[in-house]
């Protein structure tokens, strides 16, 4: 036994994935939690708690980490069309009609869905982050807001000011929960001159850049006419690569560009199933592992994947790579689910604190019920272990049991305890047809 005295939460008689660095894995152990933080972990853990959670079949893991998405609320509007029509016939006017209040809630929504699918962390870049920052307190999430900043056209998108103030005014707050990032569209959509703003505002900040890079072959030939540059060289000769930058996509890049973000530490993040639902291409993930380039995933936004649940991009993440490469031994569970835990941690610069299950790490953990017959049987022994190849290949958001941040239980036995469901579910069919109607869709 060891341990003594009452702490607040006890996760208790489950199997724990820590994703730490020795990868450890506890067959049927306990996680003590107090003032948010990991205090303790192992089997026969003797703590008196506030509060404990156990379930029978039961399989803990480090809460995932969404490493792209926007807060979107017209899922599944207008579908089946080309990424640059779809931006111009749809998202764009649909982005330029958006409110604080219709944003408030659509990241309620999107938010609950991230509570009930497994993220912990996200990271979001789209409009009006004053609201999502006030979702994100109520919510109980840790969050990256990044606003999406687009210079051309005019009107569907923030401003660099603007998220300068959103800095000021929101980051750190909600305990360290609300982050604030900068927030660039694309290439295509911004002026170099906010680029390199951009760039001097995080390093001076000690924040990263958030961007879409390389997404459609569309995109790279507009910036080869522009600027005779591939979008990546193009960057890099602004100088506004390195440092904490995220590049969302990494479709369409040479092997010149491969050696660019290399170099320059840049992290790309990987969306599967948006890329493959707009025809984007298939990222390279392989290569860039190759050559040293962290790659993590997301789920890109509501409007393109059409969910934002971690679980079933890692599922597709690992599939799409083996299909593309036609071998079946390339990106292996174990890898996908780093892409979705530890490593994103680090991109995002929170790895000493999030990550992974360890003593001293605050505690954003998510519990899966394998009482589930798609995740039986299983084998967790001396000779096989397949947790992690269930939780990659079968499992889905809808077998997460609890999940929890900062120590704060936000749903337990599938019941949220942070945001009003029903409420959320009748105000955003409200604000759809509202946002419709302005875009002139209906």
């Amino acid at each position: 036994m060891t341990g003594q005295g009452q702490i607040d939460l006890l996760l208790k008689d489950l199997a724990i994935i820590t994703m730490d660095p020795q990868r450890t894995f506890i067959k049927k152990g306990s996680i003590a939690i107090d003032n948010g933080v990991i205090i303790d972990l192992g089997a026969d853990l003797d703590y008196q708690a506030k509060k404990t959670i156990s379930v029978e079949q039961g399989v803990a893991l480090p809460g995932l980490i969404n490493g792209h998405m926007h807060g979107t609320l017209s899922r599944g509007i207008c579908e089946d069309l080309k990424l640059m029509d779809w931006l111009e016939k749809i998202c764009f006017p649909l982005d330029a009609q958006y409110t604080p209040e219709i944003i408030e809630v659509a990241e309620e929504l999107n938010q609950l869905e991230m509570i009930m699918s497994g993220t912990t962390t996200f990271v979001d870049i789209y409009r009006h982050m004053h609201a999502a920052a006030r979702v994100l307190e109520r919510s109980g999430l840790r969050g990256f807001l990044t606003p999406q900043v687009i210079d051309v056209p005019k009107g569907v998108g923030e401003t660099y000011e603007g998220n300068v103030q959103l800095y000021h005014d929101w980051h750190g707050k909600g305990n360290g929960r609300v982050n604030i990032w900068m927030g660039i569209h694309a290439p295509y959509s911004a002026l170099p001159e906010t680029y390199i703003k951009a760039k001097e505002f995080a390093e001076n900040h000690g924040i990263g850049i958030h961007t879409h890079l390389c997404e459609t072959r569309d995109e790279v030939e507009q910036c080869r006419r522009e600027y005779n540059k591939t979008p990546v060289q193009y960057l890099h000769s602004l100088g506004v690569l390195g440092g904490k930058f995220l590049a969302a996509h990494c479709v369409h890049l040479t092997e010149a560009d491969m050696e660019i973000l290399a170099e320059s530490g840049v992290t790309a993040v990987y969306n599967p199933i948006s890329n493959m639902k707009l025809a984007s291409g298939v990222a390279p993930v392989v290569k860039m592992r190759d050559r040293g380039i962290r790659v993590v995933l997301g789920t890109d936004s509501n409007l393109s994947n059409n969910n934002i649940d971690m679980l079933k991009e890692m599922q597709v993440a690992g599939a799409l790579q083996k299909l593309a490469h036609m071998d079946a031994s390339v990106l292996k569970s174990e890898e996908i689910l780093e892409m979705a835990t530890i490593l994103p941690a680090q991109a995002l610069g929170i790895d000493q604190e999030v990550g992974s299950i360890e003593k001293g790490k605050k505690a954003d953990i998510i519990i899966l019920d394998f009482d589930r017959p798609h995740l039986w049987p299983y084998m967790c022994n001396d000779r096989i272990n397949n947790l992690i190849a269930h939780i990659i290949y079968s499992a889905s958001g809808a077998d997460v049991h609890s999940t929890i941040v900062d120590g704060k239980v936000l749903m337990e036995n599938r019941e949220v305890k942070t945001l009003d469901r029903k409420r959320i579910y009748e105000q955003a069919q409200e604000m759809l047809e509202r946002l419709c109607r302005g875009a002139g869709l209906v």
